[in-house]
């Protein structure tokens, strides 16, 4: 994945000493990878400021999808304005760092289908934990 080569050559590691521990690698360590290495994929710091939201809204050990509302998301940044944030939004969408999934009445939740499956409507950050693996 190019994400993966680029954020670790920009983090001053070497591509060819190996990958990581798993218990070391976590969706922080690609985040910091990717503030890091930001002019590569043309983000500004508001976009960092707006992952590093997204990501601290993220409870461990139940999934990868947040589902804060964009008046939450935007208290959590600074006061940024709801149109900015769906604009750094479209732009992580863009570059293929999240995966947006949408309920029919565009609210964020989980839901346990008659099967018990679990269905999620948010921001799915899975794609940066994608990258994770292939470290």
């Amino acid at each position: 994945m190019a994400f993966t080569k680029l954020s670790i050559e920009a983090a001053g590691a070497d591509a060819t000493r190996g990958s990581f521990p798993p218990s070391e690698t976590d969706v922080w360590t690609i985040f910091r990878a990717l503030r890091d290495a930001r002019s590569v994929f043309g983000l500004r710091p508001g976009h960092i400021q707006t992952l590093q939201a997204m990501l601290s809204f993220l409870k461990p050990g139940h999934g990868e999808t947040v589902f804060a509302s964009n008046n939450s998301l935007c208290q959590r940044v600074g006061g940024i304005d709801e149109r900015t944030l769906r604009r750094h939004i479209n732009r992580f969408v863009e570059l293929g760092f999240i995966k947006r999934n949408d309920s029919s009445n565009r609210k964020r939740y989980r839901v346990r289908s008659s099967g018990g499956e679990c269905i999620s409507f948010g921001l799915s950050l899975t794609p940066c934990s994608n990258a994770r693996a292939s470290l």
